[in-house]
């Protein structure tokens, strides 16, 4: 083999070229071992991104619910029967507005809790002091 030919492949990693190959090995290794980390990275991130994804439809589903309950209380107070509401939903529909809902009697808590009947007259013990 000529000098200049020896000299060559000393540079490139010795007569054999096994040591520059295995620089070149570890650096692909390295590489590998990169990507898999990033790919790990990703996995996590993507399985962080799921678990907050699924936390926000179940507090948008609970939002949901909620107003779903507003309403149900709202539509209770009202104390109407279900052709009533209808009735009423349609009127507010077609632009009736506040006119459409029912006049309510006012009535005091006191009355609520006697069966409707104020004063001392609702209480079970009136009149029996005499």
């Amino acid at each position: 083999m000529g000098f200049l030919k020896l000299v060559v492949k000393e540079k490139e990693g010795g007569p054999s070229g096994l040591p520059g190959k295995e620089k070149g090995m570890k650096k692909l290794e390295k590489a590998v071992s990169e990507r898999e980390k990033a790919r790990e990275r990703m996995e996590a991130a993507k399985a962080k991104y799921e678990e907050e994804a699924r936390k926000l439809r179940a507090a948008e589903a609970a939002v949901t619910e909620a107003e779903n309950l507003e309403y149900v209380r709202i539509v209770r107070e009202l104390n109407l029967t279900i052709p009533e509401f209808e009735s009423l939903k349609e009127q507010l529909k077609a632009g009736a507005g506040r006119k459409a809902l029912p006049e309510k009697e006012e009535h005091s808590d006191e009355e609520a809790e006697n069966g409707g009947v104020s004063g001392e007259a609702g209480r079970e013990d009136a009149g029996a002091g005499y």
